[in-house]
């Protein structure tokens, strides 16, 4: 947070509209995520996932998504009119396709087991894939 106290101090004091900094390593933070199940009729959120970046940085409310082609996971977003913005920007694919995955694995695991053992759920939520992640 200190690092971007100092950027906007920066940015008045020399009048530009925007003063980036770049980390020093450009390695993948190390990140735990954390995959609550979710049912509600007629949804298609199968889970609540939270992301924690380095033990410091916490990204809430990613949802994973039973879409017609497979899971997806969505970050956290709101509406600004007809449109959706996101929160929390992907930029690194390597790592994103990691996280994502980490947030898909335990939803289907749960998903697959409720199917083998015969539990009540619609027959489309039996058959999950991870969409080509």
């Amino acid at each position: 947070m200190g690092d971007i106290l100092r950027l906007y101090d920066e940015m008045e004091q020399t009048g530009k509209a925007e003063i980036k900094m770049d980390a020093d390593e450009l390695d993948e933070p190390d990140f735990t995520v954390r995959v609550t199940p979710f049912e509600r009729g007629g949804s298609n959120m199968v889970g609540l996932a939270n992301i924690v970046l380095n033990d410091s940085f916490a990204v809430g409310n990613v949802s994973v998504v039973q879409g017609k082609n497979g899971m997806f996971v969505a970050m956290p977003s709101y509406k600004a009119g007809n449109k959706y913005r996101d929160v929390v920007s992907r930029l690194q694919r390597s790592f994103v396709r990691k996280s994502m995955m980490q947030c898909l694995k335990p939803t289907i695991r749960q998903r697959n087991r409720h199917c083998r053992r015969g539990r009540n759920m619609p027959h489309s939520r039996c058959r999950m894939t991870t969409g080509g992640l």
